[in-house]
């Protein structure tokens, strides 16, 4: 049985803890099962954490003439600094299953707190 077909297939859980009752660093009780069987492992019991960024930008024009204007501009990315994790590992077969290994680093988001200023002259 290949990998894949392990990643398709659901586990039997047994034993006496549940996904939502488990403490860290615990895991519940998982075993493969035979082939050509479903396991009784529910769908989506698996919850990884959430994904929270709170982005803001500002801005302040000041005249200088009629025509011309200055405009100062700050954005804040990731401004409370909230670190967002990737989802923990899937595969069963895995001795790291149910861990999470490293922080999520996405472009669009970013893994750290990010400040950006701009002055901008409008005519």
């Amino acid at each position: 049985m290949g990998q894949a077909e392990l990643r398709l297939k659901r586990p039997s859980q047994s034993g006496p803890r549940s996904p939502a009752t488990c403490q860290p660093g615990q895991s519940p009780a998982w075993q493969i099962i035979a082939a050509g069987k479903f396991g009784n492992a529910g769908r989506n019991i698996l919850r990884g954490p959430s994904f929270q960024n709170f982005d803001l930008g500002l801005y302040r024009q000041f005249p200088v003439t009629e025509k011309v204007r200055l405009q100062f501009r700050s954005e804040f990315f990731n401004l409370p600094n909230h670190a967002n994790f990737y989802l923990p590992n899937a595969t069963v077969t895995s001795t790291a299953f149910s861990t999470i290994a490293q922080a999520a680093d996405q472009p669009q988001a970013g893994a750290q707190r990010q400040i950006q200023f701009a002055l901008k002259v409008v005519f």
